[in-house]
């Protein structure tokens, strides 16, 4: 991301993708956490983990399209949000918890 594909500085979609790669460190660091849990919880504990490194995996690799295509809403002046991406993340984050809570409560 050397290069500004967009003419606008004020507008700045490299926060966007910024905040997208947040999300990405904090679930392969949630997931990493999560691997001491592996010896002593049940198989619920690995079916967790494969879907938090999954999510991280997909937003990985969906970030520079993602960077490209905000900047040709920028250039074109027409924004559309991902709303997909952000209910896909916001499902997955929401079966995070609650599984989560079922370990920890549950003793699963």
């Amino acid at each position: 991301m050397a290069q500004l594909l967009h003419l606008d500085p004020g507008l700045q979609p490299e926060r966007n993708w910024l905040a997208w790669r947040r999300t990405l460190v904090s679930l392969v660091v949630a997931s990493a956490l999560l691997v001491r849990w592996l010896p002593y919880h049940s198989l619920m504990t690995c079916g967790l983990w494969l879907l938090m490194v999954s999510c991280a995996c997909l937003i990985g690799m969906s970030l520079q399209r993602r960077y490209r295509l905000q900047c040709g809403y920028l250039n074109r002046e027409h924004a559309v949000p991902a709303l997909g991406s952000i209910l896909a993340l916001t499902a997955a984050m929401q079966v995070i918890s609650m599984t989560c809570l079922m370990v920890i409560l549950g003793g699963f």
